[in-house]
């Protein structure tokens, strides 16, 4: 078996594994609320139906597994979706977006015990409209 096959086999073995009762979400939310951090395989689940509620049609994919070394992962997601109900205390804004995500999830005891992610709220909130657009290089009228 080849390098390659071999990590993506080590991919594939840590992604099956089960979440760790004492699995940490380090990123994505917890960033712009730190009380919003998930905890636990029911903290995943909570924030799932958050996600949900807000978006109906939400799905995720993951775009590019690009690294396996010891006990993580590191996976690029494309998010999708229509902003249909309240998000973050965001009042629904009706618009379709698609942004990028990193995680890297780490394994420990046969469990994924923690994700440290990121999402590209930038990209997000401007296709939502909550940023105005950026005029660099145009002068102010």
């Amino acid at each position: 078996m080849s390098q390659e096959e071999q990590s993506k086999e080590r991919i594939r073995t840590l992604l099956d594994l089960p979440l760790s009762e004492d699995f940490e979400d380090y990123g994505s939310f917890s960033i712009l609320d730190a009380s919003a951090r998930v905890h636990g395989p029911e903290g995943v689940k909570a924030e799932s139906m958050a996600i949900k509620k807000a978006c109906a049609d939400f799905h995720s994919t993951d775009e590019e597994t690009f690294l396996a070394e010891g006990d993580r992962v590191v996976i690029i997601h494309r998010l999708e979706g229509t902003h249909t109900g309240e998000f973050m205390g965001i009042r629904p804004t009706g618009k379709k977006f698609s942004v990028r995500s990193i995680s890297i999830y780490r394994a420990a005891n046969g469990k994924i015990v923690e994700d440290k992610g990121m999402v590209d709220w930038f990209s997000l909130f401007k296709q939502l409209g909550l940023i105005p657009p950026l005029t660099l290089g145009q002068p102010k009228k």
